[in-house]
């Protein structure tokens, strides 16, 4: 019961609802003529607002995580509403980090703590990785290794800790670390090495039935990041996942306004997705467009606007291969090792990444033309409705758009860096028109004699 107390009186403090609900109350007069009536409807609506805040906070509740630099070591502390054990401490190198997975929580601390640097920490970040998992990793400046870590009891008027203490280290000692074991033994020597492998194309897209002579052509839609992964953000704690999922749904719900589409979001709410399982999700819904949604950041916030990337073995412009490594190192930095190959075979990772460009070679040239006539549509009407960069047709090698079965694009809706941008992205009015401009671009692109909404595959030679 004291730990509900507890929990109630955090969360109104944070909220702020006494203090709204007073304002109110005196507006009416309330508190003028208060009276027995009042006050058993006042204890109504305050009885009511627990049982709301208990149902919320059902998960055990963050309230705070800060870290202090003792000189010898580094201190990381998550103040809990309930006591947790954490599932596993993992080290990774390339680059050092230490993720911790906890039970899924309610996470109410603080963002502006995110980014404090502090001893061996650079910064963290935290998200649902899955249903049952919420991950914290820990960014460090330098190897480390964790000494100790220990859950404190709560004390009276105080919170549970879990406390993580780290200490200086090298690479090497990463990598023997006991908890690296789980990782090193996904390398199993008595079999040959796991291989990245594409996809074989599956059949044509299919076509929804609607009636008798309607059909709908499939699209699916990509908002990038998600969970633990942040995406881009801004010092006011604007992050790039929330953004892009927003304008997903705009875009979505334009689609489906015509009654011509049917429209699948890679995800729905904030969740991390393997960017590999996002191709696979428009493949498995035999999709005839995919477009991958995100948003930029950079160090100047003179330069915004909109941008379009398609996939290419060799990256356009030296920007454009700065935005495809940040992309696709977004999944290391969740907490993932390199296509679940050992990070100590560096040799084997580069191996890797020269069969992959040989399946690129093989089984998506087609899809490559037709995804840059996508790129040229979609650079048409949305330059009608707001600023594209200088040169905006571009391409990379995004993991993301590496599907042989269908045109896809990635979009950079503009700039987190940029403040016209940033409004812009928080216009509803913006979002509705970069929706509608996206929906005309695709039908025209769809509309051409090729029919590429619905390409024919060819045999794929090994």
């Amino acid at each position: 019961m004291n730990n509900l107390i507890l929990i109630y009186l955090h969360v109104v403090i944070k909220l702020n609802i006494l203090n709204n609900l007073i304002i109110r109350l005196n507006k009416m007069y309330f508190l003028r003529c208060i009276s027995k009536r009042y006050s058993i409807w006042l204890g109504i609506l305050l009885v009511a607002k627990v049982v709301g805040i208990t149902a919320v906070y059902a998960k055990p509740v963050v309230f705070d995580v800060r870290s202090y630099d003792h000189g010898e070591f580094t201190r990381f502390v998550i103040d809990l509403s309930e006591k947790v054990e954490h599932k596993k401490i993992h080290h990774f190198i390339d680059p050092y980090r230490i993720v911790i997975d906890l039970p899924a929580l309610n996470w109410q601390a603080p963002l502006k703590r995110e980014s404090k640097k502090e001893g061996l920490i650079a910064s963290f970040r935290h998200g649902l990785f899955n249903a049952d998992t919420y991950r914290v990793v820990i960014d460090l400046e330098s190897p480390a290794v964790v000494k100790d870590e220990l859950m404190s009891p709560r004390e009276e008027g105080k919170l549970y800790r879990l406390v993580v203490d780290l200490i200086p280290s090298s690479r090497r000692a990463m990598l023997s670390s006991r908890k690296m074991e789980p990782i090193i033994n996904q390398m199993n020597t008595s079999r040959p090495f796991k291989t990245i492998k594409f996809a074989a194309p599956g059949r044509k897209p299919q076509f929804v039935d609607v009636h008798k002579d309607v059909k709908k052509i499939v699209v699916v839609i990509d908002p990038g990041h998600g969970g633990i992964d942040p995406g881009a953000t801004t010092s006011s704690g604007l992050l790039e996942k929330k953004i892009v999922l927003l304008a997903a749904k705009f875009i979505k719900s334009a689609f489906e306004r015509t009654g011509r589409h049917q429209v699948y979001l890679t995800r729905e709410k904030d969740k991390f997705v393997r960017l590999r399982k996002r191709f696979k999700i428009a493949q498995n819904k035999r999709a005839g467009v995919f477009l991958s949604l995100h948003a930029d950041s950079i160090k100047s916030k003179k330069i915004g606007g909109m941008s379009l990337y398609t996939l290419s073995n060799k990256a356009s412009s030296r920007e454009a291969a700065r935005l495809a490594k940040k992309e696709n190192e977004f999944e290391l930095r969740a907490g993932y090792a390199f296509d679940d190959v050992p990070e100590t075979e560096t040799l084997i990772q580069n191996m890797l990444l020269e069969k992959a460009k040989d399946g690129f070679k093989m089984a998506q040239m087609d899809e490559i033309k037709e995804s840059k006539h996508l790129a040229e549509e979609l650079n048409n009407e949305l330059r009608k409705i707001g600023k594209m960069l200088p040169n905006s047709l571009r391409s990379a090698g995004f993991a993301v758009l590496k599907s042989p079965d269908h045109p896809s694009v990635l979009i950079e809706l503009g700039f987190l860096s940029n403040p016209k941008d940033v409004r812009n992205l928080q216009s509803k009015s913006h979002l509705q028109r970069i929706a509608s401009a996206i929906v005309k671009a695709v039908e025209g692109f769809c509309s051409r004699n090729s029919n590429p909404c619905t390409p024919t595959f060819h045999v794929r030679r090994n």
